[in-house]
């Protein structure tokens, strides 16, 4: 739907043995084939948004039985929390979960293979399948103190995921500035003032997994470095030009204008950003449509307008 291509390079060998672990036998085995506490979610390879998620009650009162430090922690042994029935392709997929508690994952997949993880990110669980087979993989989220039952969120993704802070600061460090001269990923569009119908709208994913590098304090955000989402090449008169974009998410908006000026939103209107030239210059601009977090492509929609719709 969307012909966006990106690459994600494979987890390091060491963290992909800490993420994943096949174990033995267990002493008291789970019921993988009990009907799921908290229900099914069915994925295609390539699904729409990336990530899922979903809620579940972890934890339980039986202790997980299956050997080894990544397998520690508290289940409901009686029926998996959830089930996840996946059609794989060539894509890695990630599977983890977040809460506010320490949380353990396992994992019963399609091959009848076990996985577990402990603490992926802090306290939080993930199970990555480099070469994941289609099927049904039965979930259990744990706890580490048996009878505690604390909200937690599933992740389906196969997107890399990138590890949250434990203050949510954001630090562009050492990221590359977006790059103007390459190719956009989407398209080039062409309008002059006055263009019909207004506002011109495109689909989009937006973000990335580079922090944005143009200074500013409206330049939060994640995107795409290597280069930019849409160009536009634009002829201009007297009257504004508005470029905006909306989502369900967190968005941050960059442009580079004709000019070779760099702009930002980030809240315009609510948490969609926007940004209005009162006198455009005609010419080339460049546009990204990143997102708060990072990592994470989301459905968004880019307009282009010469009226300010708000």
């Amino acid at each position: 739907m969307f012909p966006r291509i990106r690459w994600f390079g494979c987890l390091n060998a060491a963290f992909v043995l800490l993420a994943t672990v096949a174990v033995g036998v267990p002493a008291k085995a789970q019921d993988p084939d009990a009907a799921p506490a908290h229900g099914t979610v069915d994925l295609v390879a390539g699904f729409t948004p990336d990530p899922v998620t979903r809620s579940v009650r972890a934890g339980g009162e039986d202790a997980n039985p299956r050997s080894g430090s990544a397998c520690a922690g508290y289940i409901d042994a009686d029926a998996p929390d959830f089930e996840l029935s996946y059609a794989a392709g060539m894509s890695v997929l990630y599977i983890y979960a977040r809460a506010e508690s320490d949380l353990t994952l396992l994992i019963h997949d399609p091959d009848g293979n076990w996985h577990c993880n402990d603490d992926w990110e802090g306290t939080d669980p993930m199970v990555v399948f480099p070469d994941p087979s289609s099927g049904s993989y039965k979930l259990w989220v744990g706890v580490a103190e048996a009878g505690s039952s604390p909200e937690a969120t599933l992740y389906f993704t196969e997107l890399e995921p990138t590890a949250r802070t434990a203050d949510s600061g954001f630090d562009a460090g050492d990221a590359p500035m977006p790059d103007v001269a390459a190719i956009p990923l989407y398209e080039t569009l062409d309008l002059s003032a006055g263009f019909t119908p207004d506002p011109v709208s495109r689909p989009l994913r937006a973000g990335g997994t580079q922090a944005n590098a143009v200074p500013g304090a409206e330049c939060t955000g994640y995107l795409d470095a290597s280069a930019p989402d849409f160009d536009l090449n634009y002829a201009a008169d007297d009257s504004p030009l508005v470029i905006y974009a909306e989502s369900e998410v967190d968005l941050t908006l960059v442009v580079n204008d004709a000019a070779g000026e760099w702009h930002c939103s980030d809240d315009a209107t609510g948490t969609d950003p926007l940004i209005r030239f009162d006198e455009p210059p005609s010419g080339n601009y460049n546009i990204w449509v990143g997102t708060y977090e990072a990592g994470r492509l989301e459905n968004a929609t880019l307009h282009i307008s010469g009226r300010d719709p708000r």
